[in-house]
């Protein structure tokens, strides 16, 4: 490599470090400070917390380096044409083709390092971080309380819904409660807000809730109907936080974000071998049914012989 080219490439790495350092942190505060609240105070170990912010860096780098590449370009050559030194490389013979061919080499091999990273390394992360938290969210249902959908909180037991969700207070507004823990009977709580704490024991779920109804439907006569009117109320579920158990990324579900180009090649051919399949069974289905309507008809049409009457 030429001395010039080193230089150039010299001039554009001390902005390119820190400007992909400092948008990278900006961004990951950012992040933290919406997850720090969600996770610290809530009984997980430390290191669970710092892999779960570790696991956010690869996201988070994706986006920043293609911000930095271009603030470290304008910044060099800013530099490079306020101190002249464009004009003594023309000067000297040298035209702004061979300033730029280093860089647009260092452009190209990033690029070709961002498409592996792309293509390997972040799908990775995301499914790890991913699978990390849906781990955090069996050991802490708040966790993965999400607004206007219907969250399952004890697995076939308890159902909550709530149009909006605080989640540095964990105050809940305009909460429904779907309670099919008993068979005898089937019991829905609305309620216009809501407390939502973790029990002393650490393994309930305690809910206070204020100013609303419950309504009761025994199994054994469902044109009956029980309403109940509170003020406040205290609801427990029983047994749904326990220790936070590891399942090691085994989830064999990937979204987009998770698969890498080949695991999504393999998934559109997946799909399309089903479908091909059902337009083949669609197909047998519609001729079967067609010789069946035309069987039909040559039977309605055949002509019947009519015996005359005696007289």
């Amino acid at each position: 490599m030429k001395i010039l080219s080193r230089y150039i490439l010299k001039e554009h790495l001390g902005p390119l470090a820190f400007a992909l350092s400092a948008l990278t942190s900006l961004l990951l505060l950012n992040y933290i400070a919406k997850r720090f609240g969600d996770l610290v105070g809530k009984g997980l170990p430390w290191t669970t917390i710092a892999e779960f912010f570790v696991l956010s860096v690869p996201f988070t780098v994706a986006m920043t380096l293609p911000m930095a590449v271009l603030v470290s370009v304008l910044y060099a050559f800013s530099r490079l044409a306020a101190e002249n030194e464009v004009t003594a490389f023309k000067a000297s013979g040298v035209g702004m083709g061979t300033l730029l061919l280093p860089v647009l080499c260092g452009g190209f091999a990033l690029t070709l390092l961002m498409v592996a990273f792309n293509d390997q390394v972040l799908p990775r992360s995301n499914h790890r971080l991913q699978v990390l938290t849906g781990d955090i969210a069996r050991k802490k249902p708040t966790f993965a309380l999400r607004e206007q959908v219907i969250n399952e909180v004890a697995p076939g037991r308890l159902f909550l819904r709530a149009n909006h969700v605080d989640q540095a207070t964990n105050r809940l507004r305009e909460v429904t409660i779907y309670d099919l823990g008993d068979p005898t009977r089937r019991r829905t709580i609305y309620a216009d807000s809501g407390d939502l704490r973790v029990a002393a024991n650490r393994r309930d779920l305690a809910l206070t809730l204020y100013h609303g109804t419950i309504q009761t439907i025994p199994a054994s006569d469902p044109a009956q109907l029980q309403r109940l009117f509170y003020a406040t109320s205290n609801f427990r579920v029983r047994d749904v936080l326990n220790s936070l158990d590891r399942t090691g990324g085994s989830n064999g579900l990937k979204s987009d974000r998770e698969m890498s180009v080949c695991e999504m090649e393999a998934q559109v051919e997946r799909a399309s071998r089903v479908e091909r399949a059902s337009e083949g069974e669609l197909r047998a289905t519609l001729a079967a049914a067609a010789r069946e309507a035309a069987s039909g008809r040559v039977e309605a049409t055949r002509p019947t012989r009519i015996r005359p009457s005696a007289r």
